[in-house]
């Protein structure tokens, strides 16, 4: 029957994708098949340790950030090869080594945005654009480092 057919495809899709909380309002889900991390929720991701991010282990090409996230933490995506990065209007603050060591083609960074942390696009050598599009976000003593 036709309800049988939905259930196992809501029933596959559940199983294709996971996630989990990666801060007090904001959550990840992660869909192999894509390669996409989506984060959504409100406000700030959790802290990180490197490589302790708990899609760290996962082959991941694209990386979106959702309306609502305001604050992505130290390490959050550092070292794991994303090729495509979508942030949102309302981040205000990238943490340091956030996007650290990846393969970023484009990088725009949201008029919102007051702080980047050191090194937080260090090491995105495939990255051919990089669009500020609000004033120059420097707010540490060392400088920024894209």
């Amino acid at each position: 029957s036709i309800v049988l057919v939905i259930a196992i495809v809501c029933w596959m899709l559940y199983c294709i994708n996971y996630g989990g909380e990666c801060g007090y309002n904001a959550f990840y889900l992660y869909n192999p098949i894509t390669k996409t991390i989506t984060v959504s929720g409100e406000g700030y991701m959790y802290p990180f340790e490197e490589n302790k991010a708990p899609w760290c282990d996962e082959n991941i090409d694209k990386v979106i950030i959702n309306e609502g996230i305001t604050h992505i933490s130290a390490y959050a995506f550092a070292n794991i090869g994303i090729e495509e990065l979508s942030l949102p209007e309302s981040l205000e603050y990238v943490g340091e080594y956030a996007f650290y060591c990846n393969h970023i083609s484009e990088i725009i960074i949201p008029a919102n945005v007051t702080y980047i942390g050191q090194h937080a696009f260090e090491f995105s050598y495939d990255a051919k654009k990089i669009s500020i599009l609000g004033s120059i976000p420097v707010k540490h003593k060392k400088g920024m480092k894209l």
